[in-house]
């Protein structure tokens, strides 16, 4: 896909996998970009983005699914760049105020 497309990010979207770390790193070894990592727990990334980038450096890492205000430190820890969530769009609305006043 990368000799076909030049320039643009390629990236991957994978699910909790029993072989996920050998099916990662196949990725890796490919060439793409990044990977998505869909409902994978927490546990199952801890340190994987490092392992990943021994092979592809430049690699960028998301996680997505399943997470919201109780888990999201956890994923936060695991070496992923970016959190993707929908779990605000889910919540009780918030009761926010706007006050304008003279300067």
């Amino acid at each position: 896909i990368k000799k076909r497309l030049p320039g643009k990010t390629i990236v991957v979207e994978m699910k909790s996998a029993p072989a996920l770390e050998e099916e990662a790193l196949l990725l890796a070894r490919s060439g793409v970009d990044g990977i998505q990592f869909d409902k994978v727990q927490p546990e199952k990334l801890i340190g994987l983005p490092e392992r990943l980038r021994s092979e592809n450096p430049r690699m960028i890492f998301f996680v997505a699914g399943g997470i919201d205000e109780d888990n999201i430190g956890k994923y936060a820890s695991t070496g992923v760049d970016s959190i993707v969530t929908s779990a605000a769009y889910h919540a009780p609305p918030s009761d926010i105020k706007t006050q304008i006043v003279p300067l």
